[in-house]
């Protein structure tokens, strides 16, 4: 771990030199990226117990502007072992981006958030406790390599396509097979947004395709009720393996400080020909979700809650847990 955070910084502070090196004037035209999710929970299933601290994500970059049209934003990521048998945090490029401005045309190139998940993310609005249903469920990467051409034709609707290269921000492009994706947003009143998105990947003899539905009413600081729907087909190239499901989620604001928030996912899969079981049936199943956010600072939050999770085989069972999670950013 301190091994990461030593090249965290050399890379930090190199790429900070060579933009004052350019005469660019970092503290005028930019500002840092720095975020961190945390949390202490204790879980119970029928395996047994568990209390742990976790640090999910520490984000570390910078956003600079170059002038009206253009900017870049590079980002890093140090995140927890992705396998139980590693014990090592690891780190790589979440974001690496460079965006073009023009009136009612963005568009970005490099190591990108996608549209699709961005738009969610920023409407649910507690990325630091869960990720949105299609991230957590891996229909696709929130960050890929590519391009993102977006257009607004009017203040009520904008579309968008992407071209990136599938494999997430994690891996390098590693085959010849590419993501296809475009999406419509519609926006009838500030408060009430649509969003249809679909897209589909080649591969040999097998196109595996997503399609999702996303509706919400969104009163920033006050209150959100929204509802994904996703659907894939050939999951990871394989034919016949669908995985589709919902999630519907909400918040409510007392006080500029204090707020409460559900949400519930439900993960479903098709049973094959000649087979009793769902395919995926160690991943499917249901969570419900309940808290309270406390935010002290404009850029620090605390959350208790508590969450409830129902698996559809039996020898994974049923979890229950409670959280206490932890954002700070700058």
């Amino acid at each position: 771990m301190r091994g990461v955070i030593v090249i965290f910084i050399i890379l930090y502070s190199l790429f900070l030199n060579g933009l004052m090196a350019q005469g660019i004037d970092v503290l005028e035209n930019g500002r840092p990226v720095i975020q961190v999710f945390s949390n202490l929970h204790h879980s119970r299933n029928e395996k047994g117990k568990t209390t742990e601290f976790q640090l999910i994500r520490s984000y570390l970059g910078y956003n600079l502007n170059y002038n009206d049209n253009f900017s870049a934003k590079v980002v890093f990521d140090v995140a927890p072992p992705n396998e139980e048998s590693s014990l090592d945090y690891h780190a790589f490029m979440k974001e690496a981006s460079l965006t073009y401005k023009k009136d009612k045309l963005v568009v970005k190139f490099g190591v990108i958030p996608m549209k699709q998940f961005l738009l969610i993310q920023d409407i649910w609005g507690y990325r630091y406790i869960m990720a949105t249903f299609q991230d957590k469920n891996k229909f696709g990467p929130s960050n890929d390599l590519g391009l993102n051409i977006e257009y607004k034709f009017t203040d009520i609707i904008s579309t968008d396509i992407a071209l990136s290269n599938g494999e997430g921000f994690k891996r390098a492009q590693t085959d010849n097979k590419m993501r296809y994706g475009t999406g419509i947003t519609l926006k009838p009143t500030e408060k009430l947004f649509f969003r249809l998105y679909g897209d589909i990947i080649p591969h040999l003899d097998t196109i595996q395709a997503t399609a999702s539905l996303f509706v919400a009413y969104h009163l920033k600081n006050n209150y959100t009720i929204g509802a994904e729907s996703s659907y894939q087909k050939n999951n990871k190239f394989v034919d016949n393996h669908k995985i589709y499901g919902i999630s519907i989620f909400g918040n409510y604001q007392f006080t500029e400080k204090i707020g409460v928030f559900s949400r519930y996912d439900i993960l479903k899969s098709n049973i094959e020909e000649g087979q009793s079981n769902p395919w995926n049936n160690t991943e499917n199943g249901s969570i419900y979700m309940i808290g309270l956010e406390f935010a002290p600072l404009e850029h620090v939050k605390f959350s208790l809650n508590g969450r409830y999770v129902s698996n559809e085989d039996r020898t994974v069972g049923k979890q229950t847990s409670v959280y206490l999670n932890v954002l700070y950013k700058f």
